[in-house]
């Protein structure tokens, strides 16, 4: 069964009511296996905010991620 696995974060010096340094998102095609493991079936997205004034696509990263 093919699932999709997605993180959000933020990066803040306060817990609350604070606007974000960085923050980021990831998201993955995974395939569960024996046990709980997954598989991952294709190259994972990763996009950083905060970095620039758009949104920085991580490419170089998600290519090293895939086997």
């Amino acid at each position: 069964m093919q699932l999709y696995f997605s993180r959000t974060f933020k990066v803040t010096p306060r817990n609350q009511n604070a606007k974000a340094y960085v923050n980021g998102a990831m998201l993955a095609s995974v395939e569960e296996v024996n046990g709980g493991a997954v598989n991952v079936l294709s190259a994972p997205r990763i996009v950083l905010g905060g970095i620039s004034s758009t949104f920085f696509h991580a490419e170089t990263v998600e290519a090293g991620l895939v086997c």
